[in-house]
């Protein structure tokens, strides 16, 4: 397929007057707008639709900076097309009717992207109908990873660390930012997307009870997704069920209320000590407490957002 960069589909965009008028159309249409997610592990989809008369279908999908986007339609009927433009405007970014049925080119920001698939206005206004499928992928930058909803796998496995060690998951992406939480080799983690940073790669994540951060790349391996939770892939294999209970004791004594009365919802491992966050019943303000493994609870306090 041929590379369309994004400056030379600028300059391939409709007259002025045969643009308005086709942004006319699509405002006086009946747009359906269907969000994109593509399988776990796939960075591309293979979408089944039709459309009659005036029907418009948006399909969005979100891409990062310096993505590549691909996009193969194959309608039923010649007179249908699609355009791809940014979320919230309706410059084409690329134009179908111009540019044909097969697209590619670099996004040039991170956002959502539509893919609006419709009937040119002489089809539509004589009620005409096209069955299509629509490929859309989206690849990762150069130099760079995507995230799992756009170009690289939905979870990673941690790999290549010592049974008797663990993967720091950091604040932000190198070794100079705080360690939030800890996990050992064969956790899952999902991807969030990577970069490189001081010449190394980055990867955000989120583990499996909820913890996100920055973890190093090259400990990373595309991985399935967890059958379920697992408190020691959380923790590092630590007892931190200590910590828990004189978390919830302190909560308890500071709010008044009975042990029975505060839910543990995330516990963590980090460099500073066991993070256990807590609720308790008749409140929606969430807790964070620090406790050794001894349980020997060294601060609490109400979790800011």
């Amino acid at each position: 397929m041929p590379r369309r960069p994004f400056t030379a589909n600028f300059r391939r965009t409709l007259p002025a007057a045969g643009l308005a008028a086709l942004c006319a159309s699509a405002a006086l249409a009946q747009i359906r707008t269907e969000r994109v997610a593509f399988a776990p592990g796939t960075s591309s989809a293979s979408l089944h639709g039709g459309i009659r008369g005036e029907e418009v279908v948006d399909y969005v999908l979100g891409a990062s900076a310096g993505q590549t986007m691909t996009v193969q339609f194959e309608p039923t009927n010649p007179g249908a097309y699609f355009n791809v433009m940014a979320s919230g405007t309706e410059s084409a970014i690329f134009t179908g009717s111009i540019g044909g049925n097969s697209f590619e080119g670099v996004l040039p920001a991170s956002g959502d992207y539509v893919v609006r698939v419709y009937l040119m206005r002489s089809a539509a206004r004589r009620d005409e109908a096209a069955r299509y499928i629509l490929s859309v992928a989206i690849a990762a930058a150069p130099g760079d990873f995507a995230d799992g909803n756009a170009g690289g796998p939905d979870w990673w496995q941690v790999s290549g660390v010592a049974s008797d060690d663990a993967l720091n998951i950091r604040s932000g992406p190198g070794t100079d930012h705080g360690v939030l939480a800890a996990v050992p080799d064969g956790t899952a983690l999902r991807n969030l997307g990577c970069r490189g940073e001081g010449g190394s790669r980055w990867c955000e994540v989120e583990a499996p009870r909820g913890t996100r951060g920055w973890v190093a790349a090259r400990y990373l391996k595309e991985g399935p997704a967890p059958a379920a939770l697992s408190l020691a892939g959380a923790t590092g294999g630590v007892d931190t069920s200590r910590a828990e209970a004189a978390c919830r004791q302190a909560l308890a004594g500071t709010a008044n209320v009975s042990t029975a009365d505060v839910a543990v919802f995330d516990v963590l491992w980090g460099e500073a000590g066991i993070g256990v966050m807590m609720t308790r019943a008749g409140s929606n303000d969430r807790w964070s407490c620090l406790s050794d493994e001894a349980g020997n609870v060294q601060g609490l306090g109400r979790m800011g957002g």
